[in-house]
């Protein structure tokens, strides 16, 4: 009876209001956890949606520039490229000053032809110099007595205007001019092929020099053919193990000689590729990447290097098309943090550095993959980046690919989240209350006498 007089003392209404307070308590315990929650749910969509976008650029990017050393691996394996000489040392040496001989000489002979009328004026000028000497000098002989003069020279004696020489007297030296050209290039033409070939049969018995490509010409052919408008490579050259240039096919301009540095260490690595370093082509507008790989003899001993210049314009269009919203894109940088690839071409013509001022650039050129958030001009960005080097060491460059989005487009606002989480509590708390009210009523109904 003592347990049934302590429950019927205790207030139902109390029971109601602990009950409701408790179940207050959990719905905002709920609210919150369910902010908290969505916010973490939200960032890791986001998150996971910018990883995917970068991988596939860096898909597409390592495709790219893999068909690219897969072309220069078959071209440097062909037949013409793998038949290797001794390059020599006197006919290299000699072969300028031979080739230079006949053009000095058609300038000579040029120079001949043209002056012809300059020479005829020049011997009249003599002409008229020697006269007006003369003349000078008679006058001379009579002003101080030297000289009489007789009655038929004492008229005033005219000085001398317009002579006319010998017509027959001007010609004869620019036509003796021509015939000493003549003889000469004779005798040299004929003198320097037997030099000529004495140094090539010297450098062939001495195997003198680095080895080149036997047959240059045929080379240069092949590399000719292997150009296409298909493909992303736009010259291909063929360098000695000292990194002179032998011969070159192009669709641009010639690459420059300065810029032959890394081919030099591309030789010394001794790897199957190297990837060089970017420079941008002010003609074209557009960056170029530098990629060899060495080129072996029959022995397979390596003899020189196949040089390749590829056009990047792809970066571009891959940013281009690779757009969640109108304020994120897709960034390329190279080695050195400099923008080789954005949706704007405006931002790669200006060769920006922006590993400074962009944290997560400086992560991706160091070498690590990830995703942080960073500010850039004030705005929140969200940054997924990754190492295209991690891909494949030995075959791709070390560039940075990164996508960057604004967080509040990929993000949902927290005051989205916590209206959305509160409204819904304040629902809860209202069908709560108004059934913890209907429990009360029914107890005070209950307890009235």
């Amino acid at each position: 009876m003592s347990h049934q007089s302590r429950f019927r003392s205790i207030n139902p209404t109390s029971v109601v209001y602990l009950i409701t307070s408790i179940i207050v308590f959990l719905i905002a315990y709920l609210t919150i956890d369910s902010i908290r929650s969505e916010q973490t749910h939200n960032r890791f969509d986001a998150e996971q949606k910018l990883k995917a976008v970068v991988d596939l650029a860096v898909d597409d990017i390592a495709r790219s520039l893999g068909s690219v050393r897969d072309s220069l691996r078959l071209l440097s394996r062909m037949p013409a490229m793998r038949d290797s000489k001794a390059g020599g040392t006197l006919h290299p040496a000699i072969n300028p000053v031979i080739n230079s001989i006949e053009p000095i000489l058609d300038k000579i002979e040029e120079g001949i032809v043209s002056g012809e009328h300059r020479w005829s004026e020049g011997i009249e000028h003599i002409s008229d110099l020697a006269c007006l000497t003369e003349a000078f000098a008679r006058r001379i002989m009579l002003l101080t007595g030297l000289r009489t003069t007789s009655d038929e020279e004492s008229t005033e004696e005219r000085i001398p205007g317009i002579i006319t020489t010998n017509p027959i007297a001007i010609p004869i030296i620019p036509s003796f001019c021509q015939c000493c050209v003549a003889q000469l290039r004779t005798f040299l033409v004929s003198n320097l092929q037997v030099i000529e070939s004495a140094t090539e049969l010297i450098d062939t018995i001495f195997s003198l020099g680095n080895p080149i490509p036997g047959n240059l010409m045929e080379v240069e052919g092949l590399l000719r053919t292997s150009l296409n408008d298909r493909d992303l490579i736009r010259s291909v050259a063929i360098q000695d193990m000292s990194g002179k240039k032998l011969v070159e096919a192009a669709e641009i301009g010639p690459s420059f000689q300065l810029l032959g540095g890394w081919s030099r260490k591309a030789i010394s690595a001794g790897h199957p590729f190297y990837p060089g370093p970017v420079w941008f082509d002010e003609g074209l507008g557009k960056p170029l990447w530098q990629a060899a790989v060495p080129i072996r003899d029959l022995q397979r001993r390596p003899f020189g290097l196949l040089t390749s210049r590829i056009d990047l314009g792809f970066l571009q269009e891959i940013a281009a098309k690779s757009r969640l919203s109108n304020a994120s894109y897709l960034l390329v940088v190279d080695e050195d943090g400099v923008i080789i690839g954005h949706p704007r071409p405006s931002q790669i013509i200006q060769q920006m550095n922006v590993s400074h001022s962009n944290s997560a650039v400086a992560e991706a050129i160091a070498g690590n993959d990830g995703i942080r958030e960073i500010s850039i001009g004030g705005t929140s960005f969200l940054a997924a980046y990754r190492y295209l080097k991690n891909v494949d060491e030995s075959s791709l460059p070390g560039w940075g690919i990164l996508y960057l989005a604004p967080t509040t487009e990929v993000i949902p606002s927290f005051f989205n989240i916590a209206f959305n989480a509160i409204a819904i509590a304040l629902i809860a708390l209202y069908v709560v209350f108004y059934l913890s009210g209907l429990i009360l009523s029914s107890f005070e109904e209950e307890m009235e006498p």
